[in-house]
């Protein structure tokens, strides 16, 4: 039986609490793991905070929590290495990531001057269009500040439909602009805005503050008042547009921004992007086995990084299993399934599954294989917007399966929308 909304919830705090009880001994073993790398150690606890809410297994059934967790951090630490050694041989342009941050945390090292070469492209793009077309504004909104879609749309005052729309159209305007910057017209003749020296790789952290910082200098016209603030954002079931000129200003000044998030209950900036703690090449290595990082700091991080996976909508399934990637599958129905047969030369001790843009979506742990274990076991991850995530492992046959089961209940709805035309209006 489903269990209602209140005790989801319920569950999903009480792991995150018994997880961040242990994060500083998850740290001190993860940095073993990882021969004193901060940053690879942080990504693994970060990892596994993820895994452990999403799935939230039953803590009452786990007899060692400090040993299940340890295997968790061990099986991850073994993925991480046998995917990079593995990677596939094709790379995705910055703007096919969900967001900036995203892209910075997936590319491969090799790729680093390409990839934030094409995001201050795409950051001059957005801050330029933002002044003529909502769609600069939205692009902003998600890819630079880290907002989802249903956040966009309150900010729009505007449906769901209507905020990925014009994402969709901002993206396919910064890729002409990213193959030709000079091809669209609304380019032409404006100096647009700053965004550092092209050509070489900053740290993760700077770059992305560079870009942040450059989307609030782009800012234009005075601030609204509160009164007028109130005005437009009072009614959370109004649908009344904002104007492109007022919404390009309050999606690049940082005072009416964050007016309006507490107008709509929607997290400030500063819980959004804490960049002193992004990105795995400008961390030192060593350091203890604690954080001096405040409790809400590491909270507010682990969350954020959660909630990405949770609203992240693939474009493509692929199962991998004990680090290796076994099969792929794009996503084209409402209900997306694939079983595999995996002979395997070892023991498999974990099913990971991920998207195209490298984000783990679900790891399912063995932690006792047959005949000592169960011969099947399955995990299914809740996700947003109704989907939901399933893997079934099963020993039954000659050798093992795997099954997928991907299930999007607006997947339908949104193929069946026709693309709409680039409107610029305001």
């Amino acid at each position: 039986m489903l269990r209602s909304a209140e005790a989801t919830a319920a569950a999903a705090g009480l792991h995150e609490e018994t997880f961040l009880a242990r994060y500083g001994r998850l740290l001190a073993w993860a940095l073993q793991l990882t021969g004193g790398d901060r940053g690879q150690a942080e990504d693994l606890v970060h990892d596994a905070y993820i895994q452990f809410t999403l799935s939230s297994p039953d803590l009452a059934g786990i007899r060692n929590l400090d040993g299940y967790l340890y295997t968790m951090l061990r099986n991850l630490r073994l993925s991480q290495i046998r995917r990079r050694q593995h990677a596939p041989g094709r790379s995705l342009s910055a703007l096919q990531y969900d967001s900036a941050e995203l892209s910075l945390r997936a590319v491969d090292p090799r790729d680093q001057i390409r990839v934030q070469d094409e995001l201050r492209q795409i950051c001059r793009y957005a801050c330029i269009r933002k002044e003529t077309s909502k769609a600069g504004s939205v692009l902003l909104l998600r890819f630079m500040l880290g907002y989802y879609p249903r956040e966009i749309a309150q900010v729009m005052r505007a449906s769901r439909q209507a905020a990925e729309e014009r994402l969709r159209v901002a993206r396919g305007e910064a890729r002409s602009f990213l193959e030709n910057p000079g091809g669209l017209d609304f380019i032409r003749g404006h100096g647009g805005v700053s965004v550092g020296p092209e050509g070489y790789a900053r740290p993760t952290d700077e770059l992305l503050h560079d870009l942040r910082r450059a989307v609030f200098a782009s800012c234009r016209g005075d601030c609204l008042t509160a009164a007028r603030l109130a005005e437009l954002y009072r009614d959370a079931g109004d649908e009344t547009p904002v104007e492109a000129e007022t919404l390009a200003h309050v999606v690049s000044c940082p005072r009416c921004l964050d007016a309006v998030n507490r107008l709509l209950g929607l997290p400030l900036l500063a819980e959004r992007y804490p960049t002193d703690t992004m990105g795995t090449d400008s961390r030192p290595k060593g350091g203890g086995g604690t954080t001096a990082d405040g409790e809400d700091q590491i909270a507010g991080r682990c969350r954020r990084r959660a909630r990405e996976t949770f609203e992240h909508r693939p474009q493509e399934l692929r199962v991998s299993v004990n680090g290796y990637v076994m099969a792929s599958q794009k996503i084209g129905a409402r209900v997306s399934e694939q079983e595999l047969s995996v002979a395997a030369d070892e023991r498999i001790d974990f099913v990971e599954v991920f998207s195209e843009q490298e984000i783990r979506l679900l790891f399912l742990c063995v932690d006792e294989p047959p005949p000592a274990g169960p011969h099947s076991r399955s995990l299914k991850v809740d996700l947003s917007d109704g989907r939901s995530l399933e893997a079934t492992l099963s020993f039954s046959s000659p050798w093992p399966t795997v099954r997928i089961a991907y299930s999007d209940p607006e997947f339908e709805a949104a193929a069946a929308r026709q693309p709409a035309a680039v409107i610029d209006s305001p």
